[in-house]
């Protein structure tokens, strides 16, 4: 699908198809003619179209940001790395290892174990292998300079344990997977975060990020134009789990694990679609998440009872 290349200010682009397609981030050196990409699209079609927008514009890609390892983020890569060999990719040691061995994520949503037929056949969650040429230290406010680029690396746990964002001397934040547009809260009730505590801190780092950046770019949404608002609904939709899940288990001594996953998933995903079982897998993931983190905290305890994995309050 042609993709339109939308300017933000000088020399930051976003890349934007329709509208429930990702928009990549481009940020470009006018009097070079190259261009570094934020994340490369989900799979090699979704690449070649990066690619011919880029090229048409007349700017060579030389390298690609990886900002997390999430298949929609890094499938393009295989495309870039097989048509420009010397292309650099740039990722987190953390996300590096998923990356260079995508099996991993499909693995960590089947437990560890051998996947399910339609978690392995999943192009949404098996981007094609590729190799990050270059490690992005885990440092807040790390200077990244490629060619004549200087960018700036913002740490962004929550989502995932090692995703950043990336800033610009122009004053654009490409804040990946941190903010999620009103378009991706109305279809999914449950927000994709790996650590709950880290997902909320770095919301509150999104908000301040604003005082440095006049623009903020979401991956999944393109610009925010109303960042604090933003920002305060995304908050919102996980305090509301928060506190459902805690009062579910309130309610129903020594419930399981299994059966805190299905009343969730039945309150908070749109009950006039049918969700597949890899969505439900990612839901369980996210539940995980929650339970997790009050575990830590000492909110619940986590037991065996009647051969179940319960939770039960402390």
């Amino acid at each position: 699908m042609p993709l339109n290349l939308i300017s933000i200010t000088e020399g930051c682009y976003i890349l934007v198809g329709s509208p429930r397609q990702p928009a990549p981030g481009l940020i470009v050196n006018a009097d070079q003619k190259t261009a570094i990409l934020i994340d490369s699209g989900p799979n090699d079609n979704v690449a070649k179209d990066i690619d011919k927008t880029v090229s048409g514009a007349g700017y060579q890609i030389i390298a690609i940001i990886n900002t997390h390892h999430h298949a929609d983020h890094c499938g393009g890569n295989h495309f870039f790395q097989c048509k420009y060999p010397n292309i650099k990719i740039y990722a987190t040691e953390y996300e590096k290892t998923f990356i260079e061995h995508p099996f991993l994520e499909p693995m960590y949503l089947s437990s560890g174990a051998h996947t399910f037929s339609f978690v392995g056949n999943s192009p949404f969650l098996n981007a094609k292998p590729s190799q990050v040429t270059n490690v992005i230290p885990n440092e807040d406010g790390y200077i990244l300079s490629e060619q004549g680029f200087q960018l700036t690396v913002r740490t962004l746990p929550g989502h995932t344990r090692g995703m950043i964002g990336i800033g610009t001397k122009n004053r654009v934040f490409y804040c990946a997977d941190a903010l999620f547009s009103r378009m991706v809260m109305s279809n999914h009730g449950l927000l994709f975060h790996t650590c709950i505590d880290e997902a909320l801190k770095t919301l509150d780092k999104i908000l301040n990020l604003t005082e440095s950046y006049f623009s903020i770019s979401m991956y999944h949404g393109g610009l925010a134009t109303d960042v604090h608002e933003l920002v305060s609904i995304n908050k919102e939709k996980i305090l509301e789990v928060s506190g459902f899940l805690l009062q579910t288990i309130n309610n129903r001594a020594n419930i399981s694990i299994d059966d805190i996953v299905g009343v969730a998933v039945c309150r908070f995903e749109n009950s006039e679609v049918e969700i597949t079982p890899s969505q439900f897998l990612l839901n369980r993931t996210v539940i995980m998440a929650f339970l997790a983190d009050m575990e830590r905290a000492k909110i619940i305890n986590i037991k065996i009872y009647e051969g179940k994995l319960v939770a039960q309050r402390n």
